[in-house]
């Protein structure tokens, strides 16, 4: 066998055989900072954040020295009915420094239909309340 085949046999060889070929790098995500709003409430304030394609399992919020942090992942969408049209995948961030007046243990959560609302109450020393009057 010619020097010239035993080298085709090799390359024939290394290519059959099942080894892992690297991944493509993978396209780096978008990071934005998603849309909200706040409203204030009668018991503190209540925060919607737009998250549209966010599943809840994509979705953390955390509060840690009073700052709120949320980051969620939407993974990319593709509408095979129209055509070549799909969603890239993005990340969302978005920190929030949480008034005085708030309590970070009384803030509850509640994702639907693409929105995050978060209620933040005021501190129970700073909430409106009811002071009852006693009669003779």
């Amino acid at each position: 066998m010619s020097e010239e085949s035993k080298k085709n046999n090799e390359v024939t060889k290394v290519e059959e055989t099942n080894t892992p070929v690297a991944a493509a790098p993978e396209k780096p995500r978008q990071k934005e900072r998603p849309r909200f709003k706040t409203r204030a409430t009668e018991r503190g304030l209540e925060l919607s954040v737009l998250l549209p394609g966010v599943s809840a399992e994509n979705l953390s919020v955390h509060v840690e020295d009073r700052l709120l942090t949320l980051k969620a992942r939407r993974n990319s969408v593709d509408y095979p009915s129209y055509g070549d049209q799909a969603e890239e995948a993005r990340d969302y961030e978005l920190g929030l420094k949480l008034h005085q007046d708030l309590d970070p243990e009384q803030i509850s959560a509640k994702h639907q239909n693409g929105i995050l609302t978060l209620t933040l109450n005021k501190r129970a020393e700073i909430a409106k309340r009811q002071i009852d009057i006693l009669a003779n």
